[in-house]
C-alpha cells in the first residue's frame, strides 16, 4: 500500500470470470518459473565433475543447456507478446520485445571462450539452424503481426494511435527491419551481431516498461510501488551499460555473466512486483478506477504521461 493511500485494505475488482482470471495469473507467473527453469539447468551444467563455467549465459547455447536456453526465452518471448500490459505503449513495447527474445534464442553468441566446458560441449551446425530456425521465426512473426492487424486491430481504440504510441511503434519496426535487412543481405554482419542487438534492444524495451510502470503508479499515488519499479529500473540500465563495456573488453569477459544474472533476476523482480501489484485486477487503470470507488482518491487527469502509463 501507498504511504499516502487511506487506510484500509487493498481494493479488489469485481469478480471476473474464474477461468479468464486463472489463466490471467498463469500468465503472470509463468515467466518466473521459467526464469527459475532456466537458472537451474545452468546452475547444473556449471557444477558438472571438472566445471563448466562461461562468461556468459548465452554462451551455454553450446553445451547440454542448448535446449532449455532455446525453450526458456521462446517462452518467456510468447509471454511478453501475449500479456497486454497497461497500455498501448507498454502493450506495443512488449511485442517488440517478446519478438527479439525469439531472436536472442535462435542466434547464438560468438566470440565467447567456450574452453572452460571442453568435455561437455555440444555439437551443433550453427549456420544450418540459423538459417533454418530465424526464417521460421519471421514467418511466424510475419503472420502472426498480419492477423492481429486484421482481426486484433479492428477493436483497437484511440491509444494505439498516440503519436507516442506511433513513434515507439516505429522505432520497433526500424530495429527489426534493420536486423531482418542483415539476416538476408549479410550473413557474417547478422552471426557476429544479431544476438547482442536483439538482447539489448529487448532489454532496453523492458526498462522502458518498467519506467512506465514507475509513472503509472507515481500518478496513482502509489508511491511505494513506483519506488520498487523505479528501483529496479535504474539497476537494469545500469547492468546493461556495464555488460555491453565489459563484453568489449576481453579481460571483463567473467562478469558479463553474473551481469547477465543479475539482469535476468531484476527482470524477474520487476515481473514479481506488477504480478503482485496486479494480481486482482486486468491493468493498473482498472485499479485506479475501483480504487477511487471505494476511498475517494480521485482519478488522475489524462495526459501523455498517462497515455503511456495507462492510468
Amino acid at each position: 500500500m501507498s504511504p499516502v493511500s487511506p487506510p484500509g485494505p487493498e481494493p479488489h475488482a469485481a469478480p471476473a470470470d474464474r477461468v479468464a482470471r486463472d489463466t490471467y495469473r498463469y500468465l503472470r507467473v509463468a515467466p518466473l518459473v521459467v526464469a527459475l527453469f532456466l537458472g537451474a539447468s545452468v546452475t547444473l551444467q556449471r557444477s558438472v565433475a571438472g566445471g563448466c563455467s562461461l562468461g556468459s549465459i548465452s554462451a551455454y547455447y553450446f553445451t547440454p543447456v542448448h535446449s532449455v536456453f532455446v525453450a526458456s526465452l521462446c517462452v518467456i518471448g510468447v509471454c511478453l507478446i501475449a500479456n497486454q500490459g497497461n497500455s498501448a505503449f507498454e502493450d506495443v513495447v512488449l511485442n517488440f520485445s517478446g519478438f527479439l527474445a525469439f531472436l536472442v534464442a535462435m542466434v547464438p553468441m560468438v566470440g565467447a571462450d567456450l574452453a572452460p566446458c571442453a568435455g561437455s560441449l555440444v555439437q551443433y551446425d550453427t549456420a544450418a539452424a540459423i538459417a533454418n530456425n530465424v526464417k521460421a521465426v519471421l514467418i511466424a512473426a510475419l503472420v502472426a503481426e498480419i492477423v492481429r492487424w486484421v482481426v486484433i486491430g479492428r477493436g483497437r481504440n484511440a491509444a494505439y494511435r498516440h503519436p507516442v504510441v506511433v513513434g515507439i511503434a516505429v522505432v520497433g519496426y526500424a530495429i527489426v527491419a534493420r536486423i531482418v535487412w542483415q539476416f538476408f543481405a549479410d550473413e557474417v554482419w547478422f552471426v557476429k551481431n544479431a544476438h547482442n542487438w536483439a538482447a539489448v534492444t529487448m532489454f532496453v524495451g523492458i526498462i522502458l516498461v518498467i519506467l512506465t510502470n514507475a509513472i503509472g503508479a507515481y500518478l496513482s499515488r502509489e508511491r511505494g510501488w513506483a519506488a520498487g519499479y523505479i528501483t529496479t529500473a535504474v539497476l537494469m540500465a545500469v547492468l546493461l551499460v556495464w555488460a555491453i563495456i565489459a563484453t568489449a573488453q576481453s579481460e571483463n569477459a567473467d562478469r558479463v555473466f553474473w551481469i547477465e544474472v543479475v539482469l535476468i533476476a531484476s527482470f524477474g523482480l520487476f515481473w514479481g512486483l506488477q504480478t503482485t501489484e496486479l494480481w486482482n485486477f486486468s491493468d493498473r487503470s482498472e485499479k485506479t478506477e475501483v480504487r477511487g470507488e471505494k476511498t475517494g482518491t480521485p482519478v488522475p487527469d489524462k495526459g501523455v504521461l498517462n497515455e503511456i502509463s495507462g492510468v
